[in-house]
């Protein structure tokens, strides 16, 4: 018989590894932060907000009880009025006012008022601490040109065509006395993915109405190979394209581009501006961590 002093220790060990979630529910703990648990299910449930996988929002999790912790040591307080006034808004908009009802939906997704406010307000802090942390700055025109400079692809506007292309039966015999089956137009771009920082549809409204189509499949890059070497109003071969013989009219180019850096200033300071505010977070998290107890129980460390 295993004796009473082990089984209480076996117990012991059981407990230590469980603790209620945010949601009120037991669960085993993914880590702990200094004094403060993260459970399982907390982790869970944030990787489905989030749609990443665990290991990603269990640390994510972490620098968010490190924003909340650091926000109390210096003596920060939220008003319970501001939960209040976000649970009233939240029952008058989405169950037109019936509270009981807001509640019975709590329940059966597994959540509380009570854990739901704390949610709201742990919110609110660790939207405060970024702020603080994330505080605007001012991005010099010497480096606004220096990233124009090292990253001029980014801002290049590719070589468009405006073709028309007529198909034809591939069982046809005399072509040339066929009436197509196909004629259509269309406006495809001299890349395969999309640019960053250029709007080309927005720009190209203005010529044609026709939405841009971005050469993805293998027949249309073959086929802008044909384009390039065209003139317009001149026509390619027939290709053969999903059963039908089809050919190709080059009625405009609109040839490739590279936007001026005043164009695209205001857009580079944005971008910079959230990269600078991005590391500055990235730091400040780095020292709490580094000033912090973090252990983890059921997973490894990712970082």
């Amino acid at each position: 018989m295993i004796g009473f002093a082990r089984v209480f220790g076996l117990v012991s060990v059981l407990l230590s590894t469980l603790c209620f979630s945010q949601s009120g529910q037991w669960s085993f703990i993914a880590a702990r932060v200094n004094n403060d648990v993260i459970t399982q299910l907390d982790v869970q449930k944030a990787a489905r907000e989030m749609q990443q996988s665990e290991q990603i929002a269990l640390e994510a999790l972490i620098d968010q009880k490190l924003l909340i912790q650091e926000f109390y040591k210096k003596k920060g307080q939220i008003a319970s009025i501001h939960m209040d006034a976000q649970m009233d808004a939240i029952v008058q908009d989405n169950f037109n006012g019936n509270r009981d009802a807001f509640v019975d939906a709590l329940k059966s997704s597994g959540q509380t008022c009570l854990g739901l406010k704390q949610e709201m307000k742990d919110a609110i802090i660790v939207s405060i601490m970024r702020e603080q942390v994330q505080k605007p700055q001012s991005v010099s025109p010497q480096k606004v040109r220096d990233y124009y400079e090292q990253h001029k692809d980014d801002f290049r506007v590719p070589a468009r065509y405006l073709i028309q292309q007529s198909g034809f039966k591939a069982e046809s015999t005399l072509i040339i006395d066929e009436q197509p089956v196909l004629k259509i137009n269309r406006l495809i771009a001299l890349t395969t993915a999309h640019v960053p920082f250029v709007n080309i549809k927005k720009e190209l409204d203005e010529f044609v109405q026709q939405p841009v189509e971005y050469a993805e499949t293998e027949l249309d890059k073959k086929l802008l190979k044909c384009l390039n070497t065209l003139k317009v109003g001149e026509e390619t071969g027939y290709m053969l394209i999903n059963g039908l013989y089809v050919t190709t009219k080059l009625d405009r180019k609109i040839s490739s581009t590279t936007l001026a850096l005043a164009e695209v200033q205001s857009k580079i300071e944005k971008l910079l501006r959230k990269k600078m505010q991005d590391k500055a977070l990235r730091d400040y998290l780095q020292g709490l961590r580094k000033q912090s107890a973090i252990h983890y129980e059921n997973v490894s460390k990712s970082r």
